[in-house]
């Protein structure tokens, strides 16, 4: 070997020495910054989340407060001698299946209740009012009765008429179980109901001017804090900092010495990755175009009959590189890049082919395709929904088109495409109604024809979790506006009992089958159709 070569190896050698030396020790500086940015980042995250479900609870707070302010105000004007008459009761027992947020409705003289839209409460004396607003309100808290409720309920009383509520169906089914939920007076720092433990400390001070967070490092915990309009009553919530600070403890004691051997390989790795991958926009493109896209089917089946009597349609993206894609990925990332109505033309592509003869033999059968909001803004849905009916030859109503409330959030532009739709004599159904807690108005504003149950409230219809109340109230509601209903993510048979029971004759979910292939879900649909 020649002198120069041995000094280029040499020299190579060095070089190779000097930029592992420093790359290790740049990246274990760079871990080591990382590490204090994570946790300040982590505590802001959770401080943004904490005001995510404090809005969410002051939100359902001033829902309530409208709809007792919106009774009040229609009913002042009857005269008190027929305030409880049979047809005013009537009345108010039909506004109080409306009332989401309410548990009953009725009229009151002095302290008593004289009548209501729930019978246990007539007659009943509340004693004196907890406090008295400027406006004349008057307010009763904390009161019990076991025969009711096993919570604490509260009363507002407004032109003799009042609305009775239970604080804590306000702050559950919020967030994660670990964060703590309470609402507090600002004046007496007296808190009413909560769920998780509240340190009295953190609200001892707040005066209701305005939003805050605490960084508690006493105690460990993230808290923020808001006053409701009226800056009377104010929402508290937390959540402990070692739901963050052992995530970043395990990782430093961990994985950091791992990091420091292996980094430069993964950095190198990330960079070839990232200058070979495409973005996720192209991905979605070339998945559209190569055909990556693919349907399963969920049977829907009539409690009457046990019968099969529809299937939702359900988007699938298998990945060469990354295998099966899970849809609450992808469909977001569609959303993001203006994708997502060319998956949703993809879907009806896909119906068409899957299930165009089955459709035909069937039609009595029912396929619900699922649309975006993006969907209901353009009149391309439309024309594809018009191109798969005639090259299909099917019926009309064997199509149900799906929308959820986040899609009804344009009221003008979603209210005539979807009575555009109807009028094709399409039907339609709302998809997971409850969990947005939107305005009621949707259900009367919107020509509709079914209500979905989210698999949330289905899932506590045979226990006593408040999420099983409110899907009652959701049934109740249903039926007063003439719309049938199919519940979601059924898995045991005292569900569909008790759903059964309540009125509700179609579901979907494990108890009777998972989703299922296009080929797999034929079989099934032979095995179980609905004889005519």
């Amino acid at each position: 070997m020649s002198k120069s070569a041995f000094k280029y190896i040499q020299n190579k050698k060095a070089f190779f020495l000097f930029s592992v030396v420093l790359g290790i020790l740049l990246v274990s500086a760079s871990i080591f910054v990382s590490v204090h940015i994570a946790k300040n980042q982590a505590i802001l995250k959770e401080a943004s989340r904490l005001e995510v479900i404090t809005n969410s609870v002051l939100d359902r707070m001033r829902s309530t407060h409208d709809q007792f302010v919106f009774f009040t105000n229609k009913n002042s004007q009857i005269p008190a001698s027929e305030a409880c008459s049979a047809a005013n009761v009537r009345k108010m027992q039909e506004e109080d299946v409306s009332a989401f947020s309410i548990q009953a409705i009725g009229h009151i003289t002095g302290n008593t209740i004289d009548c209501s839209s729930l019978e246990i409460f007539n007659g009943m004396n509340l004693g004196e009012p907890y406090r008295v607003d400027k406006d004349g309100n008057r307010v009763w808290a904390s009161l019990k009765n076991r025969t009711i409720n096993s919570y604490p309920y509260a009363v507002m009383e407004r032109n003799g008429y009042v609305a009775i509520l239970v604080p804590q169906h306000t702050i559950e089914a919020l967030g994660s179980p670990e964060v703590a939920v309470g609402i507090f007076n600002v004046d007496h720092h007296v808190i009413f109901t909560s769920r998780g433990k509240i340190n009295q400390q953190w609200i001892a001070d707040y005066q209701g001017d305005k939003p805050k967070t605490i960084i508690d490092y006493t105690n460990k915990f993230i808290v923020y804090i808001a006053p409701n309009t009226t800056k009377m009553l104010a929402v508290v919530t937390a959540i402990p900092m070692s739901e963050l600070s052992d995530e970043i403890k395990n990782f430093a004691v961990i994985f950091i010495p791992l990091g420091i051997l292996i980094a430069v390989g993964l950095t190198l790795g990330f960079i070839y990755i990232a200058k070979n991958q495409s973005s996720y926009r192209s991905e979605l493109l070339v998945a559209l175009a190569r055909n990556q896209f693919f349907l399963e089917y969920q049977p829907i089946i009539d409690l009457k009959s046990k019968s099969c009597v529809g299937a939702e349609a359900l988007i699938r993206w298998r990945s060469p590189h990354d295998g099966l894609v899970r849809p609450d990925l992808f469909i977001p990332l569609a959303e993001e890049s203006g994708l997502i109505c060319q998956i949703t033309h993809k879907v009806f592509e896909l119906v068409e082919n899957d299930m165009g003869e089955t459709l035909r033999n069937n039609p009595h059968f029912h396929i619900g395709i699922n649309v975006s909001a993006a969907d209901l803004q353009s009149d391309h849905l439309i024309l594809i929904i018009q191109n798969l009916i005639k090259n299909t030859g099917i019926l009309s109503h064997q199509i149900i088109i799906e929308a959820t409330e986040t899609g009804l959030l344009n009221d003008g532009n979603a209210l005539t495409l979807l009575k555009q739709i109807r009028d094709l004599g399409i039907q339609v159904a709302i998809d997971d109604f409850g969990t947005g807690y939107s305005s009621l108005s949707y259900l009367t504003k919107f020509e509709l024809d079914y209500l979905k149950i989210d698999k949330t409230f289905v899932d506590a219809v045979d226990t006593d979790a408040v999420t099983g109340q409110v899907a009652f109230h959701i049934i109740e509601m249903a039926k007063s506006l003439n719309l049938e209903m199919v519940a979601e993510g059924v898995e045991t048979e005292r569900q569909a009992q008790v759903l059964i029971e309540h009125g509700v004759r179609y579901v979907q979910g494990w108890l009777y089958s998972k989703s299922l292939s296009a080929k797999d879900f034929i079989i099934y649909l032979q095995n179980n159709a609905k004889h005519q």
